[in-house]
């Protein structure tokens, strides 16, 4: 055998001895190790249980009492839960499955054996603060008692029940534990999905307005026939769909008219789904010296408890039909923007975007650079935050009023005939998205026409007047 095989060799044997070694040291240490530590874990847990197995809850503090049961899942696969004392409504998921979180998870800091341990009263557990039960599938029991928070050391004394022990825990733990009806109730008072929304009513003391959605597009049925603005009605639902109640009222149900709710002063309807399953729910102002500056809602539909809710939350949902109307003259996607032209009786002035690709930096791939350029009066680069201000603007213009529809007007009586000033819109392709017309203005608004609305607006004349940017202040003059 020559040097350089038995150097192989011997390199060859060092290689499994070390390997060996590791091996050994990986499944023999660390994995002894980490499942030691894991043992040490579990042996501190208050509480051992599989918390999707338990199917009932009860928290006693004195005499109030609050049961749930697990009603199924919701479409995260997460338990939902129902409250069937002292009220029957609906738990809250959030807070419920937190608190079985906190139990699951719940470390002793350390144990207090029976005969190391004061009388029971000096823990607050002879008799307990508070009794969580906890009930499984297969009817197992699991209970916890709760005593007092010594504020000094920041521990809460705890024991098991039918145990002589008392276990310290983390004072902050109390909070988590010691939850309250309101706590477990669910304050969402509306659960909807908004884009399943198929119809939607509002009824107030003004009459009814129903809108419906086809191919995406909400319109206005009654008591007029036309498009809705889109954004007013997404407000609407996701107002519904974040109710949330502040309070329950106890004697909401024979109270009602005391709440606004007899009758109601908003009553929202809507129909979900493709089998158009009705919800509905009713709002009002408190009646009552004492509550008039408060707000209520009550679920109609299915039927539910009555709540104090935000007073601006009403003022969301109270509309009229204008309200609800398509309002603004001119709808463009800004992205597709690549040429503007502003004209007015005293000059022409045009931007044009240009799009190159960016210098690679490290780290970060090459993308898109947008630029604006002024062709007219000058030529020159422009500010291309100001030009995205002007555009984000013009696509916010809304209509304060209605001068009607503009093919049975005369539009000269509006100064739209031979308007003052213009704005016009071009893709990449030079082809016209949409253009704006300025009529005829007064001391507060002006008249104006777009192509993305069938109707004569009234805008406010100091919004117009911000729109048409001098070439001075679009030029960037520091741009090399």
């Amino acid at each position: 055998m020559t040097y350089r095989t038995r150097t192989l060799v011997k390199a060859m044997i060092g290689l499994v001895v070390l390997t060996g070694l590791s091996f050994f040291a990986y499944h023999g240490v660390y994995r002894s190790g980490h499942r030691q530590a894991r043992q040490q874990v579990e042996a501190r847990l208050v509480l051992k249980f599989d918390k999707q197995s338990i199917a009932r809850l009860l928290i006693q503090q004195g005499s109030s009492k609050n049961v749930l049961i697990r009603t199924g899942k919701d479409s995260q696969q997460q338990p939902t839960w129902g409250l069937v004392e002292p009220v029957e409504d609906e738990g809250d998921p959030v807070t419920i499955n937190s608190l079985l979180g906190v139990l699951q998870r719940m470390e002793t800091v350390r144990v207090l054996i029976k005969q190391d341990t004061q009388e029971l009263a000096d823990y607050g557990l002879a008799p307990p603060r508070a009794r969580i039960e906890l009930t499984t599938d297969q009817g197992n029991q699991l209970g916890l008692l709760i005593g007092k928070k010594n504020s000094f050391s920041d521990v809460l004394y705890l024991q098991r029940q039918a145990e002589q022990d008392v276990l310290v825990v983390k004072g902050k733990l109390e909070r988590s534990l010691l939850r309250k009806t309101f706590d477990l109730r669910r304050k969402q008072l509306m659960r909807i999905d908004t884009r399943q929304v198929r119809k939607l009513r509002i009824i107030n003391s003004k009459g009814q307005i129903e809108l419906e959605k086809k191919n995406d597009v909400w319109q206005i049925n009654s008591p007029i026939v036309d498009r809705a603005d889109q954004a007013e009605v997404s407000k609407i639902l996701n107002t519904i769909h974040s109710l949330r109640a502040i309070s329950f009222i106890e004697d909401g149900q024979t109270q009602m008219k005391a709440y606004g709710l007899d009758p109601a002063g908003i009553t929202i309807e809507l129909d979900v789904g493709d089998d158009l399953q009705l919800k509905s729910i009713g709002l009002g102002h408190g009646s009552l010296e004492e509550n008039r500056s408060k707000s209520f809602a009550r679920r109609v539909e299915p039927p539910g408890p009555v709540a104090e809710i935000g007073r601006y939350q009403i003022s969301n949902l109270d509309k009229q039909p204008f309200d609800l109307q398509a309002k603004a003259p001119l709808e463009f996607n800004q992205a597709d923007v690549f040429k503007i032209k502003m004209a007015s009786s005293e000059k022409l002035v045009v931007l044009e975007k240009k799009i190159t690709a960016k210098k690679p930096q490290k780290d970060k791939r090459p993308g898109p650079k947008e630029s604006w350029s002024l062709v007219s009066p000058v030529s020159a680069p422009a500010k291309r935050p100001l030009v995205m201000t002007f555009l984000r603007g013009l696509r916010g213009l809304k209509a304060k009023k209605f001068g009607g529809v503009k093919a049975k007007l005369e539009l000269s009586k509006f100064g739209l005939e031979q308007p003052e000033q213009s704005i016009q819109l071009y893709d990449e392709n030079g082809k016209e998205i949409g253009n704006l017309k300025v009529g005829a203005s007064t001391q507060a608004g002006v008249w104006v026409v777009g192509t993305s609305l069938d109707k004569v607006c009234w805008i406010d004349r100091q919004i117009i007047q911000g729109l048409f940017l001098k070439p001075e202040k679009i030029r960037d003059s520091q741009a090399k």
